[in-house]
């Protein structure tokens, strides 16, 4: 594929690590990948929250597509969503699959 998209859907995967490879494997050399997460905030590569969904420390994200074989083209602060009156914080990954 040119374009895979996954909008609130990695939030319930703590590794992403097997997800990204999946992707990786049916991105066309020059394809995109976009997908959103929760974004953690601290020391840890992904937590499990008490609203029972992961959030992803963006530079473990980074790290992952990295060792996957995607490049990190942006990775954008966004409020996904309001939850219980409060806005959920999110990040909006980019990567892109080198052209051989």
């Amino acid at each position: 594929y040119d374009l895979v998209t996954a909008a609130d859907v990695l939030c319930y995967f703590g590794d992403l690590t097997a997800v990204m490879q999946s992707f990786e494997k049916v991105l066309a050399p020059g394809g995109d990948l976009i997908f959103s997460v929760e974004t953690l905030e601290g020391d840890f590569n992904w937590v499990m929250q008490a609203v029972e969904r992961y959030a992803h420390d963006r530079a473990y994200v980074a790290r992952t597509a990295e060792a996957v074989g995607l490049e990190v083209v942006e990775q954008k602060d966004f409020m996904p969503r309001t939850e219980s009156g409060y806005d959920v914080k999110g990040t909006l990954h980019v990567l892109h699959k080198r052209a051989r």
